[in-house]
């Protein structure tokens, strides 16, 4: 990336000894009201997205909640007050120093895991940031970059960003930057992790999916049985299960299944049933045997809907105040919040990745053995990967087969 450009780059804790680590996730998990009210965000917003594909489905709110935790940082006024509801939040220093907490939890970057997250702000180069700003930005390990959006290599530089601190994963190749816009906020997660205890590939084998529209398809199953020592979670409508499902940075996978009777519909309908699903229902032990097919899943999601149903408005509008974040800021307003994520499974982890994008221009006009249980995921289901207790991505496999 060309220096010109590159006003400040983010230094990442690539570097913690083992000691350190765990004190960063000591902080985090003594900080159980925070952690609620991010996964109150990853719910209410996944709520609103998930279920709007035909396809396999998978989106990262840890992605949203950082890009939204750096646009919340630069409001004021009545846009602060959408914006700080919206975030379950009181303040933006609160909301700041909370995610850096986070941040440093949820990093790491070894041989054996990655968990990458990074944030970028690209600003226009007629205007400067408000120095308190800067200081927010940076604790969130922010680069920035001062830019002239009326120039093609913009884009160019963008997207190699992307595709840098992604791992290539997503392809972003067509992706175009508009010429009016005044600051582009950018954030990427790279997950990839291998479990713990694999599959045996050997067992794994091809059986049947039905589809939503009851037409089966032929996949590759994972198998694991427990005689005895299964854990799993039952529900008034699904069955949950992480057992024998961690990853070697202390994540774990989440599969949850639509009882009979049940869609993976009836499952993400709001955010009371996403609530019930991923943290309600009875812990069980016993016999366990569960069958969970290899796939891939990739998403696009336009953002803005989402928030304007769950209370932010005034971002949008041309009254938008962001007077916090940059100089001259009067008329500059959100025009578009949007997600690319993907997600992949085999014997022997997951990968995954997500970048989120804030777009801001300057208009005149407004924008729109007791317990037995058998978990065959031959339906469409639910899915998920947590960390330190934070849902990070959440998704839906309609079809595994699908690429």
């Amino acid at each position: 990336m060309k220096n010109d450009v590159l006003v400040y780059q983010a230094v990442y804790p690539d570097d913690l000894t083992e000691n350190q680590v765990n004190e960063t996730k000591a902080v985090l998990s003594n900080m159980p009201n925070y952690i609620r009210t991010v996964n109150e965000f990853a719910l209410s917003t996944a709520a609103e997205l998930l279920g709007s594909e035909q396809g396999n489905e998978i989106f990262s709110p840890i992605s949203l909640y950082f890009a939204m935790a750096i646009l919340t940082s630069g409001a004021e006024g009545n846009t602060l007050e959408e914006l700080l509801d919206v975030m379950h939040g009181s303040s933006v220093d609160q909301i700041n120093q909370n995610a850096h907490a986070m941040y440093n939890a949820l990093y790491i970057n070894n041989e054996k895991s990655k968990c990458q997250i990074a944030n970028s702000l690209w600003l226009d180069k007629t205007l400067t940031f408000a120095e308190q700003y800067l200081n927010y930005a940076k604790n969130l390990y922010s680069s920035l970059y001062s830019v002239d959006y009326t120039d093609d290599n913009t884009a160019k530089l963008q997207n190699k960003w992307i595709t840098e601190n992604t791992n290539s994963v997503l392809d972003v190749s067509e992706r175009t930057v508009p010429k009016d816009t005044v600051l582009t906020i950018l954030n990427t997660v790279y997950f990839k992790s291998a479990f713990y205890d694999n599959f045996d590939e050997r067992a794994t084998a091809v059986g049947k999916f039905e589809l939503a529209d009851g037409s089966e398809v032929d996949v590759d199953y994972m198998k694991k049985y427990f005689y005895s020592d299964g854990e799993f979670t039952d529900g008034e409508k699904y069955l949950r299960t992480s057992h024998n499902l961690y990853f070697k940075d202390d994540s774990k996978a989440i599969f949850i299944l639509p009882k009979d009777g049940y869609t993976v519909d009836d499952l993400i309908k709001s955010q009371d049933t996403l609530q019930e699903c991923f943290y309600g229902g009875e812990d069980l032990y016993g016999e366990l045997t569960y069958e969970i097919p290899k796939f891939t899943a990739k998403s696009e999601y336009g953002i803005v809907d989402a928030m304007k149903a769950l209370g932010v408005h005034d971002a949008f509008c041309e009254s938008a105040n962001f007077s916090n974040m940059m100089s001259n800021s009067e008329g500059v307003m959100v025009s578009d919040i949007s997600q690319q994520a993907s997600f992949e499974i085999d014997e022997y982890g997951v990968e995954a990745a997500a970048f989120t994008e804030i777009r801001m221009v300057r208009t005149s006009m407004p924008m729109p053995p007791e317990n037995k249980c058998e978990m065959i995921f031959n339906k469409p289901f639910l899915y998920g990967i947590e960390k330190n207790g934070i849902l990070m991505f959440l998704g839906v496999c309609n079809n595994p087969k699908e690429m």
